[in-house]
């Protein structure tokens, strides 16, 4: 005999229904398939608080009017999922929740996340990991342990529950719930912790782990940039000081001359800047611990460098800070609770700024860099050099032509890029070595 149910599956929303008096009540609650145990408990939980709903509606007693006998019967009766099943059914379900029973706590999936966390905690607190990163891993972890069941035992992570959680990805991405990024990195999470778990000898490694069946294809994301005068106007007119603090030029000429982003600036140290040579020597922020990644040495604009050593903190091992000497973006966190608290000064003042002179047609500041990159892939000598002027390694055949230039090309380069701006005299540019 098969499993017989009190609502009825919806395949094509992933969810439980319910007919009643010729109206049809969708659940709002997603299950991980028709087998989703977890998810049709809460979803028949969620049906009887409806019903009892309609029934006050009809005039019906109300729950609160209820005597103590009438709750306990009906606390009962909702609270045991296998009121309609079969003798067969029945059966099934005593001997998993008797399995689930007999699990250890510590060996359940929730307990494996949850050390799982405590070390990525470690390691964001620590420096060895971002705390942007750790929070979206952290909601990604938990995610993956509500949707497969936090209550499970560890041992029933298997190749078929990886392949599902897959297909639950591509579902939310068909519906528009969610983009195929965020379905990528919820996918790269699951296969990270994993991962750990076997390495901690707690599971066999699925075979299809590191399967490409399970890879996420990327929407292609179109670059957006400035129209190339309009931003050189912007930089132009902006004031070199914001509130009487923040120099705003100087942040959108890093960003322009460098490939800064907003992080970059805020974490450019001291020794990465030489006032004499007029240089800023780096990794970007983003792949810094990343082997491949090539360390940078940037030939300032004369107008960036006169305005970096104008506004340095002499006392900070950050070149550039907020007023009260912290970082001007970034994400701190809580220990307490792991709550995220992001800033990003240099956004601010930007947007500020746009506002009070009434800026149409603006962008994000990351097309700053966008702009600047595409302008020198435009040109004839110095456009092999722009994956190098963005801080990018070669690590893909569309990188074929990817140059690493000398150091007299690369500032030659530069400073070219400073003339189209309108920050760097023709006469700067050095000539190339014979």
């Amino acid at each position: 005999m098969g499993v017989e149910y009190e609502l009825t599956w919806f395949e094509s929303r992933q969810c439980w229904k319910k007919k009643r008096q010729g109206n049809v009540y969708y659940c709002p609650i997603r299950c991980n398939g028709k087998s989703d145990y977890d998810g049709y408990r809460a979803s028949l939980k969620w049906w009887h608080d409806k019903q009892a709903e309609l029934n006050a509606k009809k005039g019906e007693r109300p729950e609160s009017e209820w005597t103590e006998e009438e709750k306990r019967i009906n606390e009962w009766w909702t609270t045991r999922p296998d009121r309609h099943l079969s003798e067969t059914g029945r059966a099934v379900m005593a001997d998993r929740r008797a399995r689930n029973a007999a699990v250890p706590k510590d060996q359940t999936v929730g307990a494996m996340i949850k050390h799982f966390l405590d070390l990525k905690r470690s390691q964001a607190v620590t420096g060895q990991r971002s705390k942007g990163r750790f929070v979206n891993l952290r909601l990604y972890a938990e995610q993956f342990g509500a949707s497969i069941g936090n209550d499970k035992p560890i041992t029933d992570l298997t190749a078929m529950t990886l392949s599902d959680y897959h297909a639950k990805q591509l579902r939310e991405m068909a519906s528009g719930t969610i983009t195929s990024y965020c379905a990528r990195d919820r996918m790269q999470v699951a296969r990270q912790f994993i991962n750990k778990c076997w390495e901690l000898g707690a599971i066999e490694l699925p075979r299809n782990i590191r399967s490409r069946d399970l890879n996420i294809q990327l929407d292609p994301q179109e670059i957006e940039v400035f129209e190339f005068g309009l931003l050189r106007t912007l930089i132009r007119n902006a004031p070199e000081l914001h509130k009487g603090f923040y120099p705003l030029k100087l942040y959108l000429l890093l960003m322009a001359s460098v490939g800064m982003t907003q992080k970059d600036i805020s974490d450019l140290l001291r020794t990465q800047v030489d006032y004499q040579r007029g240089t800023i020597t780096r990794k970007r922020s983003k792949t810094k611990n990343h082997k491949d990644v090539p360390k940078v040495i940037y030939k300032l604009w004369p107008v960036a460098l006169e305005l970096l050593k104008k506004y340095r903190n002499k006392k900070s091992e950050r070149v550039l800070t907020n007023r009260d000497g912290g970082i001007l973006c970034g994400t701190t966190l809580n220990p307490k609770n792991d709550k995220a608290s992001k800033v990003d000064f240099i956004r601010d003042v930007y947007l500020e700024y746009c506002d009070a002179e009434k800026i149409k047609h603006r962008k994000s500041l990351t097309c700053i860099r966008n702009t600047s990159s595409s302008k020198i892939g435009e040109h004839p000598e110095f456009g092999k050099f722009a994956q190098y002027w963005l801080g990018h390694s070669a690590q893909t055949v569309a990188d074929k032509h990817y140059v690493k230039p000398t150091q007299q090309q690369f500032d030659r380069c530069v400073l070219w890029l400073g003339q189209q701006y309108g920050f760097v005299p023709a006469e700067s540019t050095p000539r190339q070595a014979e």
